[in-house]
């Protein structure tokens, strides 16, 4: 009798950390999948698409990177250039801690992203080099879009899409 109850509460703590890991990675895999929902759902957005249309408009067709001051310039005007490469930053955070799989990123929305950085890479690259002063206190803004950057880089590397030079490509 005592060697049946030892097998049935060994067995029943072997089963327990079992079950719960098994419940964890399902919960672990719904939250990604809602994260990536959650992406597709923003990117998709009117405010998105209004912003990335107006920095598509200023590019009027052309495969050469804007000058800083035009993309600049067009921020000031309605602030599109940092709020798409802020929405991209987050989305790059989100990928980098393993919130949002590569996957949400094949086909047209890995395109996009890398063209838009292509796009904003002036931008940024400006972004980096000059520090924000707030009262008496200096940010540095040497990683801005770095996370942009590295999503980037993922989606080119992972061949999720096919990029070509006009399209982000060149690096």
């Amino acid at each position: 009798m005592e060697t049946k109850l030892l097998i049935l509460n060994t067995t029943g703590l072997i089963l327990i950390p079992l079950a719960a890991t098994t419940v964890s990675f399902l919960n672990y895999k719904k939250n990604k999948s809602k994260v990536a929902l959650e992406f597709l759902a923003q990117g998709n957005s009117m405010e998105q698409k209004q912003y990335r249309k107006a920095i598509y408009d200023a590019y009027k067709g052309q495969i050469e990177p804007l000058p800083e001051e035009e993309l600049i310039a067009l921020d000031e005007l309605n602030g599109s250039v940092s709020q798409v490469a802020s929405f991209y930053e987050n989305w790059g955070m989100l990928y980098r801690q393993g919130y949002l799989p590569l996957e949400t990123f094949k086909g047209i929305n890995g395109a996009t992203a890398c063209r838009v950085f292509y796009m904003l890479k002036p931008y940024i690259k400006h972004r980096r080099e000059t520090d924000n002063i707030i009262g008496e206190h200096t940010i540095s803004n040497q990683s801005y879009g770095k996370d942009f950057e590295d999503l980037v880089y993922a989606i080119k590397k992972s061949g999720l899409v096919k990029i070509s030079a006009s399209s982000g490509g060149d690096e």
